[in-house]
Parts: structure tokens; C-alpha cells; sequence
């Protein structure tokens, strides 16, 4: 859009009188900046004003929200009493909700026969912990699994790998979305600190080493971290090297840490391109041989992979982690 188009279109929006700020994302420049401000303080000092109709939805919204809460935690109660009514089956309920239908009560001790069952395990705690995004819960279950005399590789394999992978799955699905998948990878990390130390030296303890960031030019930074988040919860190494990343910086992370797979995000048309002289930089420092490259990110598509040549592209986290894995043979 031209800094005209999008002033008029943000005017339908400020002339409702209903939003306290405008701004402008990805692709605006200081003209599209400029028409905004001239929108919204026509004159100097008089500027566009918030109506009261605004701060009355504003409650309206947080009497309504505090109702449905209401119902929420009686609807909880029922269920933990036992007696819910089967209107939502468990596998109608959000996944993200922390709400517990009968069957997690059974779980937690409570046997729908009236007896008691076993607590969960820890390694069972781990898993759960890296679905709900916990990472202190992540932690201490991962201590208690270690007391037990878990093995370090078989917490990773057996739970952690597990919970990313079903995590990552539901994302794909749409059951859930960019912050729960954050918070899993950020509790699998907590725990799998807990871990590293124990498997120094280990060659089994990784399926390969990987490099990603994003490309020079580009400061966005959720969809890579999303990626790196679903390879480390997968088994694989990962060296995170930011964003707006260079050339040069991309050859010597691929040497220093001797990787397997180079990983390449844009999220702009402006900056996808970079990602073909980053390619030609590993080709001229003799490394094109060594390292697996792969692409991905809003405007990247199988196409454009190809054209460039990368040896592999996924549109998300999820799918990302199976191309690197077919790309290792694995």
C-alpha cells in the first residue's frame, strides 16, 4: 500500500473513535509513518481522541470475561467432583486451557471407580510440564526423574522429543498457536540444561548439529526462534545466531560449530534474496559440500528454494523439524 492508501485505510478505523494507538509494521517507511501522524494531529496539539464508548465496551468486555470465568470454575468443580454431564467430550476440550476433565482427575489420583491410582511419574510430569509450558514444573520433574534413576537419554527421547513433537503437531492442526508452542520450548530448555552436562561426549546424544538465524536485513525473530525451539526439542543441536545476520557470520558459525544443516528465515521480499548470497558464501569458503541448507519464512515458498538452490524449505516449526530429518537421513 502507498502512505496514501494506507492513511485512508487506518481513517475508517480512527474515526470510530474506538483505538488508542496506530502505528505501522513491516514494508511502512517514514511517508506511510508521516500520513498516520498527519491523520491523527491534523493540527498541532489537537489530535484525534478515544470516546467514551470505547472505555464503556472496555468494561462491558471485563464484566462479560469475568462471567465466563465464573462459569469456567464451576464448570471445573463439576468435573472434579465427578459428575460433569458430557456436554464437551475431553477431546472437544481447548488444550490449552488448564481446565481438567474426569479423565485428568483419574490421573492425578482419583479413579473414576473411587479408588485411588498411582500419581503420575515424573517422566509422565515432564511431559505434561512441556505441554502446558511450565519450565519450573519442567525443572523439578526432570530432577525427581533423574532421582528415580531415569536416564538422561531416555528423559529426552522418551518425554521430551515426545511432548515437542505432539505439541508441534496440535500447532499444525491449529489447536494451538505461536505463544503455547514458545512455552514449550522454553520449559524443554529449562530441563534439558538440567541434562546437557550428563551427556558431554556422547555421540548419540544428537540426531545433528544445526546453525539458523536471520538473514541480514531482517530483524524478525519469532518464527526462527520457533524452529529452534522444535529442532532442540527434537534431538538435534542448535546454534541460535540472531537476527540481521551477514554472510561472513553465517560461514563462520557453519565452521565453528561444525554444522549439519544451515537454517535460513526472512520474513521479507526485501530480504529474501540475501538468502542466495549467503549460499554463494558458503559455495566460495568450500563448505557447500559439508552442510545441508534449508529455507523457510512468510514469503519464502518451494520455488524460490529451489531457484536458489537450498537443499530443503518448510512453511512451519513442525514440518521444518521432519525436511532436516530426511535431510540427515534420519
Amino acid at each position: 500500500m502507498t502512505p496514501e492508501m494506507t492513511q485512508a485505510a487506518m481513517w475508517s478505523i480512527a474515526e470510530r473513535h474506538v483505538t488508542d494507538i496506530i502505528g505501522g509494521c513491516c514494508g511502512t517507511t517514514d511517508a506511510h509513518i508521516r500520513r498516520l501522524a498527519e491523520m491523527v494531529e491534523p493540527i498541532k496539539g489537537l489530535r484525534l481522541s478515544t470516546h467514551s464508548i470505547y472505555k464503556q465496551t472496555s468494561r462491558q468486555v471485563d464484566e462479560l470475561t469475568s462471567r465466563r470465568a465464573d462459569k469456567d470454575s464451576a464448570a471445573q468443580q463439576s468435573d472434579s467432583q465427578g459428575v460433569a454431564k458430557g456436554h464437551l467430550s475431553p477431546s472437544e476440550r481447548p488444550s490449552f486451557t488448564g481446565q481438567k476433565t474426569v479423565n485428568d482427575t483419574a490421573k492425578d489420583g482419583l479413579s473414576q471407580n473411587g479408588g485411588q491410582t498411582p500419581a503420575p511419574s515424573s517422566a509422565d510430569a515432564i511431559f505434561d510440564a512441556i505441554l502446558k509450558g511450565k519450565a519450573d514444573q519442567c525443572v523439578e520433574a526432570t530432577r525427581a526423574a533423574l532421582a528415580e534413576g531415569a536416564a538422561p537419554q531416555d528423559i529426552i527421547n522418551g518425554q521430551m522429543i515426545r511432548a515437542m513433537g505432539e505439541v508441534g503437531q496440535r500447532f499444525q492442526d491449529g489447536k494451538a498457536f505461536v505463544p503455547q508452542l514458545l512455552m514449550a520450548g522454553r520449559a524443554m530448555k529449562a530441563a534439558l540444561e538440567l541434562l546437557k552436562p550428563m551427556l558431554a561426549g556422547s555421540a548419540s546424544t544428537t540426531i545433528g548439529r544445526v546453525v539458523i538465524g536471520t538473514v541480514k536485513g531482517d530483524l524478525h525473530d519469532i518464527g526462527k526462534n520457533l524452529v529452534a525451539s522444535m529442532l532442540e526439542g527434537s534431538g538435534f543441536e542448535v546454534d541460535n545466531i540472531g537476527i540481521d545476520v551477514p554472510s561472513d557470520k553465517f560461514v563462520e558459525a557453519v565452521k565453528s560449530y561444525h554444522a549439519d544443516i544451515l537454517c535460513m528465515s526472512a520474513l521479507l521480499t526485501t530480504t529474501m534474496t540475501y538468502m542466495k548470497d549467503v549460499i554463494r558464501a558458503i559455495e566460495d569458503a568450500g563448505l557447500r559440500d559439508k552442510v545441508k541448507i534449508m529455507v523457510g519464512g512468510a514469503p519464502v515458498s518451494q520455488a524460490f528454494a529451489e531457484e536458489i538452490g537450498a537443499d530443503g524449505y518448510s512453511d512451519n516449526a513442525n514440518e521444518a523439524v521432519k525436511v532436516a530429518k530426511i535431510l540427515l537421513g534420519k
